[in-house]
């Protein structure tokens, strides 16, 4: 069996934020094309990265914290937690926020990936992060742009009525980054799944759009 490769493992996540000198970057984008082990991992890297700006450039304020340092840290540890901390420094909300990812890291109720089940969002990938107490993180990658009247809603399947809620409208940016965090309610007991449907500009009360990514237990 091939051993999973052990060079620059600590220097993927500098990579991918750009923060190497020329000649290791060199070195390391050489490297990368002949390693599937690596392109693993920077890959992990770009995603991660990527949820992090999509964080920054909805609170632009962050620009001005002292945090910044934090960020290659963040984007190493790969976690839920890391990059809940990193938004509540974000936040008007601090409090709020880190009691989410205290909640979440500590107690999870589930871990959910979506899948696609329309061509026209063949390249999503989506996963969802609840707890009762702490509130729920869905973040997507690839997810297309859709018409100016259209807006991506995430819906939480439930084992009881109503089975189907909405959990709120997903935010995209023009790399086609999704995130959305929502505070604890009942909406999250009983959760069986998760789903993203196409729906009018606003959101809709009831599920009337195409399905486009669906995950359940």
């Amino acid at each position: 069996m091939k051993q999973p490769c052990c060079r620059y493992q600590q220097d993927w996540h500098l990579l991918a934020l750009g923060a190497l000198d020329a000649d290791l970057q060199e070195e390391m984008s050489l490297h990368l094309r002949e390693c599937s082990a690596c392109q693993t991992n920077f890959l992990e890297s770009k995603k991660m990265q990527s949820a992090i700006s999509l964080l920054a450039r909805q609170h632009p304020r962050a620009a001005n914290r002292n945090w910044w340092p934090l960020l290659p840290w963040v984007v190493a540890a790969g976690s839920l937690a890391a990059l809940l901390f990193v938004y509540s420094q974000w936040s008007r909300e601090a409090a709020r926020y880190e009691s989410m990812v205290a909640m979440l890291a500590a107690r999870p109720d589930g871990e959910i990936v979506l899948n696609v089940v329309d061509p026209e969002v063949r390249a999503a990938e989506a996963r969802a992060v609840w707890s009762r107490a702490g509130g729920l993180v869905f973040m997507a990658n690839n997810l297309p742009r859709l018409p100016q009247h259209k807006c991506y809603q995430l819906w939480v399947l439930r084992s009881t009525a109503p089975s189907v809620v909405s959990a709120g409208l997903v935010s995209r940016d023009a790399g086609g980054r999704g995130l959305l965090i929502s505070n604890p309610g009942t909406e999250l007991d009983q959760v069986t799944g998760f789903a993203i449907t196409d729906e009018p500009r606003g959101g809709s009360i009831v599920a009337r759009g195409r399905k486009l990514l669906v995950g359940t237990h």
